[in-house]
């Protein structure tokens, strides 16, 4: 499910300058229901560094527009 976050971020939709629409968040949220919290937190700490990398330089990493 990592991988499938990590994709779903890579074929993003942008919306206006610095917003996006992914499906990221449901992908976590299907493999706490599958796997529970265990595998919520695995997919969220695979994808997570991924997200970091591809923020733009301007954008600190605790900014609202990063999660």
């Amino acid at each position: 499910m990592g991988l499938g976050a990590i994709a779903s971020m890579l074929l993003s939709i942008p919306v206006n300058s610095g917003a996006f629409i992914d499906l990221r968040s449901s992908l976590i949220a299907i493999s706490g229901l599958f796997g529970g919290p265990v595998a919520a937190i695995a997919t969220m700490a695979k994808r997570a560094p991924f997200r970091y990398l591809q923020a733009e330089p301007e954008q600190s990493a605790a900014s609202p527009a990063s999660c």
